[in-house]
């Protein structure tokens, strides 16, 4: 289990572009994997055209970024 910071830095080291996710943990409006923290839950998702692709709910940080390592492994 990870948590963001600890997400972020793999995900450099693998060599994966910041363009493809967004972890500030409040979301954005573009295609890339997002990680957002709303009412005490965390949520991944990835926009595309105005439209949730992937809309993943997570009790914890560490759930939610794991799935996000998954995604690019």
């Amino acid at each position: 289990m990870m948590t963001r910071n600890e997400l972020l830095h793999t995900l450099k080291r693998m060599g994966v572009s910041p363009m493809f996710y967004n972890l500030d943990g409040e979301g954005r409006m573009d295609e890339r994997f997002c990680l957002e923290f709303t009412n005490g839950e965390w949520y991944v998702y990835v926009i595309e055209r105005g439209t949730k692709t992937t809309n993943e709910r997570f009790e914890s940080e560490e759930d939610a970024c794991q799935f996000i390592y998954e995604q690019f492994c």
